[in-house]
């Protein structure tokens, strides 16, 4: 886009389906591709339709599909967004943005 153009916005539409990257997206040769639940009354900030690229997820095996949110309880809120050193477990991270947009994403729905 050349200098103080300003796009449609359409990153912000939902999509009915997800991309992971293991990597930075630069250094990711093939992302992870998962559908979203179809919203409803039930959504939480944890359930994959309110997810955006920085939600920490993990999955076993191939089948994305599975992936949980990584969450750790913190101060009075119970599953603040959060990553953990995938050999020691360890937080090395707080998402409370991300954790803030995934609740209003949830409400919206």
């Amino acid at each position: 886009m050349p200098d103080g153009e300003v796009g449609g916005g359409h990153q912000n539409d939902w999509k009915p389906q997800g991309t992971i990257y293991e990597k930075h997206p630069k250094q990711s040769s093939h992302p992870e591709v998962f559908t979203k639940g179809g919203a409803t009354e039930t959504a939480t900030r944890n359930s994959s339709e309110c997810w955006t690229a920085g939600t920490p997820v993990v999955w076993e095996g191939d089948d994305v599909s599975n992936a949980q949110t990584v969450t750790a309880p913190v101060g009075e809120l119970d599953d603040m967004l959060v990553s953990r050193d995938p050999e020691t477990q360890e937080i090395t991270d707080y998402h409370p943005l991300i954790t803030f947009f995934n609740e209003i994403m949830a409400r919206i729905m």
